[in-house]
């Protein structure tokens, strides 16, 4: 294995074999992996009512050819006293014809609507598990682009893709059926064979141009998400990007993107014109077959010595163009499925990812032997074991080394303990490991050998706010994560006040602790405030979250440069705060005030070389680390 390629690219190479985007085998499979899915009682029960209504609503149009015969008649033998008859049955017809097309329509929607309530609901519940939305959007697992606009424009755009194609796929074969039968046994029985005959030749056609859409929609959308993102970034970015001038670049980028979009938005037109031009050539060509295939029947057929009425031939005419139009309607669901076939490809790939992205348990680390060793390790994602993490009352390091996803050796060996009370501070060089030690005990950074050793949560009861809700390790990063919703949500996350209840009382307390009562009054002040983010500075966003660790009360607390916004003075605060809890603080950091609340320091330090180690200066090189006293 190259030494550049870590266990999740590893898994990326697995996934570009199943890769093929076109109209095959592969889709096939996918598609059916997803309606196994959507399978579900609801959904059934509505295809069940779209195909009662299509059955209803064929034998309602097939009257049609008998009005439209009758009015022939009546206008043909001046018939005037069946005129207001003909009139009566025409309008009723007509009517409940538009209303069954309306219930269709509604059905199909629904259907819609239904499978996307699902397939979302599932695909969020894949998302959010075992942190595969941390895995693809941090670590790259799979090379899945934008999974957020795979969750909620692709999905949508599949359901209601797949909902008109099922109706399709209903109603043309129901149509042509009924309508087969009626002309094999009105006109003659080779008519159902020659038009199927020549929509087959057409349905060949077709599918030599389908077949490029398929990887153009599935590009389309990765392009259309890229230029989503692209000012969804300018949004959350807006002060910096204003502060260093960079509206030029950022135009610049938004216009390449924008390029690009519509460059292989122009591909897929061209190629939807070749689809549709050859669909409706053969659509067209049909209402000369209608005639034609009659005109056989009359002069060389089964119908040479009949005897042949304006109504018969106006009736027999229905007839094939309704067998033609269920042919028509079925070629032109190609278009329709090669689309499908793009959202498919994006849809499954981001399941197949979900469900066979490496855990802790499926990813080995080869250690480098001898002095020599290289920083460069082989990490094979389908073979062998992980570092692990148990059950403890302290917090253990034992022979821990962390890596790189693309397998660069950071650390070797850490080993140590915390016990409640003791605190740690881990200091060292930008890159040498220290967050990544933090994710490690985390659980959400699985490159690692060793064992890791810390308290598990304990589940609480729901009810009204407890002292604390038995979090044993809280994590606060650098860069503190607001929600969506009240202050009181921001202190109760990631618990919901759905279930933990917080008293106005206990949030001003915890408020107070952090020197942010005023928010209340702001909260008060401006009705409807949610995006916190927006409002607070970095400091207060950081106080924000000590409040939180606060409200939890943890046996452990790891800090990532979680107080690198505020003062020395508050961050003094913070600190004896946690003393008083008896929280005991694991924190990375680079003030030296950080020293007076912990006993002792874990420092990482680059190995010490000369010329004749053979070390390029800068290289990136595996951190020695030592334990203090303070």
């Amino acid at each position: 294995m190259d030494k550049d390629k870590g266990g999740y690219q590893v898994l990326a190479d697995i996934h570009k074999r199943e890769r093929k985007l076109s109209f095959d085998l592969v889709f096939l499979r996918r598609l059916v992996g997803i309606c196994r899915i959507l399978s579900v009682r609801v959904s059934l029960g509505v295809v069940a009512c779209m195909l009662i209504i299509i059955l209803i609503n064929t034998y309602v149009v097939s009257l049609t050819g008998g009005v439209i015969g009758g009015f022939y008649g009546v206008l043909v033998d001046r018939e005037q006293s069946q005129l207001k008859a003909t009139l009566i049955k025409a309008v009723c017809i007509i009517m409940s014809s538009a209303l069954l097309d309306s219930s269709l329509k509604f059905t199909t929607e629904l259907l819609a609507w239904t499978w996307r309530r699902t397939l979302c609901s599932y695909v969020q519940t894949q998302y959010f598990k075992s942190t595969v939305y941390y895995k693809i959007n941090a670590l790259g697992v799979g090379d899945v682009d934008n999974p957020d606009q795979r969750i909620t424009s692709d999905i949508d755009l599949f359901c209601t893709t797949l909902a008109a194609v099922t109706f399709n796929c209903i109603g043309s074969p129901l149509t042509i059926a009924y309508y087969a039968f009626k002309t094999a046994r009105s006109i003659a029985w080779f008519v159902p064979l020659m038009i199927s005959g020549y929509f087959l030749i057409g349905y060949l056609a077709a599918k030599l141009v389908m077949a490029p859409i398929v990887r153009l929609v599935y590009h389309q959308e990765a392009l259309e998400g890229n230029f989503r993102v692209g000012h969804v970034r300018v949004r959350d970015h807006a002060e910096e990007i204003a502060m260093l001038d960079g509206e030029p670049r950022e135009l610049e980028g938004a216009r390449d993107r924008l390029q690009a979009l519509l460059a292989n938005k122009m591909r897929i037109m061209r190629w939807h014109w070749g689809l549709n031009s050859t669909n409706n050539t053969f659509a067209y060509m049909g209402s000369i077959l209608n005639y034609l295939v009659i005109i056989l029947a009359v002069f060389f057929g089964p119908l040479v010595n009949a005897t042949i009425t304006s109504a018969f031939v106006a009736e027999a005419a229905f007839m094939s163009i309704m067998l033609v139009s269920g042919f028509s309607t079925f070629m032109t669901v190609g278009t329709s499925i090669s689309d499908l076939a793009g959202y498919t490809a994006r849809i499954a790939i981001m399941l197949e990812v979900a469900t066979e992205a490496p855990s802790p348990s499926s990813v080995q680390h080869e250690p480098p032997s001898g002095d020599g060793a290289p920083a460069y390790v082989n990490i094979d994602a389908e073979l062998g074991h992980l570092g692990s993490i148990v059950p403890s009352d302290i917090v253990t390091f034992e022979n821990v080394s962390c890596f790189t996803p693309l397998g660069r050796q950071l650390f070797r060996g850490v080993s140590f303990s915390v016990r409640p009370g003791d605190g740690l501070l881990i200091t060292g060089p930008s890159g040498c490991g220290k967050s990544t030690l933090l994710r490690a005990l985390s659980g959400i950074w699985p490159f690692f050998t060793g064992t890791i050793s810390k308290p598990v949560e304990r589940s609480p009861a729901a009810g009204p706010s407890p002292p604390h809700t038995h979090r044993e390790v809280f994590y606060l990063s650098q860069r503190s994560y607001l929600v969506q919703g009240s202050l009181m949500d921001q202190i109760v996350y990631p618990r919901s006040l759905r279930t933990h209840p917080l008293s106005s009382s206990l949030l001003h307390e915890l408020l107070a602790s952090v020197q942010l009562t005023h928010l209340l009054d702001v909260e008060a002040g401006a009705s409807g405030l949610t995006n916190w983010a927006d409002v607070l500075s970095p400091g207060e966003q950081q106080r924000i979250a000590f409040a939180r660790l606060f409200y939890h009360r943890p046996q452990y607390a790891v800090l990532d440069e979680a107080t690198s916004s505020l003062s020395e003075v508050v961050e003094g605060l913070m600190y004896r705060r946690c003393q008083e809890l008896n929280i005991t603080t694991l924190s990375v950091g680079h003030r030296s005030s950080l020293l007076a609340y912990h006993p002792r320091v874990l420092e990482f330090t680059p190995p010490q070389t000369s010329a004749e180690d053979g070390l390029v200066p800068g290289e990136a090189q595996t951190m020695t680390w030592t334990i203090h006293a303070t």
